[in-house]
């Protein structure tokens, strides 16, 4: 099973990747903001549409804190 902590930076790190390859067209065609993007990014991968990463199920919050520091 994989665990929330290695699940969160590897979105993370594939939505900066994509979002650095498409942020031209995003911001000069769209006319949409990062902070928009972003949003939107983390309420699909959120627990209300695809339930990738469930911020309640994470029972020790101090040690997925530290974990995620490391990234």
């Amino acid at each position: 099973m994989i665990s929330e902590t290695k699940v969160v930076p590897a979105f993370l790190g594939g939505f900066i990747c994509i979002y650095g390859l498409v942020s031209g067209f995003v911001k000069e065609r769209l006319f949409l903001s990062e902070a928009l993007v972003a949003m939107v990014f983390g309420i699909l991968i959120g627990p209300e549409v695809i339930n990738v990463v469930d911020p309640r199920t994470f029972l020790n919050v101090e040690k997925f804190t530290l974990e995620f520091a490391r990234y």
